[in-house]
């Protein structure tokens, strides 16, 4: 899950207020990305998911391609 926070100073300023924030949203799954971050992740994301998809079709036989 991405918790997307437009503003990089509030999210400056709750990781000083709290150190651990980075470390606790990833131990529940949860990637923080702001507006510089945001663009890079999705396209990383999009690039895993169709690595993911290719490797998935060469595994299957051509009928089983066909019926995905």
């Amino acid at each position: 899950m991405l918790l997307f926070v437009p503003l990089e100073g509030a999210l400056t300023a709750a990781s000083q207020a709290d150190p651990r924030l980075f470390t606790d949203a990833l131990e529940r799954n949860i990637v923080i990305v702001t507006t510089s971050s945001l663009l890079a992740t999705l396209r990383t994301v999009a690039h895993l998911e169709t690595r993911k998809t290719n490797e998935i079709g060469a595994r299957n036989s051509p009928a089983e391609r066909l019926a995905l």
